[in-house]
């Protein structure tokens, strides 16, 4: 009897060769999640990567900090910082230390939300176990706080928008200040300081999509 030639795999992605693979049952489901995992992280596809792992949390051991801590970290590769905060915020109600209050405040800052991020600067402060220097970020988001609360909307704020992405761009929060310059832009495309912000974001390589 002629042998059966395998099926032909040239041409497909990893993802549908992990599904073949599973149809005819030459790998388990465990190994499939774990490669197809490694698979995604080693190319920088942090946004399926997250998915996917995402998708596995109802079942996984129940060690929760270490689970919301790699949900933490995968939510911030992909850029999701509404999500890094979601799940950073239960790092913190398990173990309320420094880092993943630091972690708190950046992404509040990158979201544009002062307010919530020196609630956090002042618990990092709290529990300063690696001794470093808050004060002068703590300044600048006070700074931030206190502009934002003269903003009242419209071109008459362009002045105060530009002051709070200086600020911004001093401690080095770029996602932030590309909001500022968008929103400027919008009402003053030809704005030579708007224009300037920009081109010193992109020499920082910030990239604007």
């Amino acid at each position: 009897n002629e042998k059966r030639p395998a099926h032909d795999t040239t041409g497909l992605s990893f993802e549908e060769k992990l599904a073949g693979g599973l149809a005819v049952k030459t790998i388990d489901w465990e190994k499939a999640f774990n490669a197809l995992f490694s698979y995604y992280k080693e190319h920088n596809r942090w946004r399926e990567a997250l998915k996917l792992f995402e998708s596995q949390i109802p079942d996984m051991p129940f060690d929760n900090l270490r689970v919301y801590t790699m949900a933490l970290q995968l939510a911030e590769n992909s850029g999701d910082f509404k999500l890094a905060i979601y799940y950073g915020i239960k790092c913190f109600d398990i173990s309320p230390g420094f880092d993943y209050a630091k972690s708190l405040f950046i992404n509040y800052l990158k979201l544009d939300q002062p307010v919530d991020a020196l609630h956090f600067i002042d618990l990092a402060i709290q529990n300063n176990s690696k001794q470093v220097n808050l004060n002068p970020l703590r300044q600048v988001v006070i700074n931030i706080i206190e502009l934002q609360k003269t903003l009242k909307g419209g071109v008459a704020d362009m002045q105060v928008n530009v002051n709070i992405a200086r600020q911004y761009i001093m401690i080095g929060n770029y996602d932030a200040t590309r909001m500022y310059i968008e929103k400027m832009r919008l009402l003053q495309p030809d704005n030579k300081e708007i224009n300037s912000l920009k081109k010193q974001l992109i020499q920082e390589g910030y990239k604007f999509l």
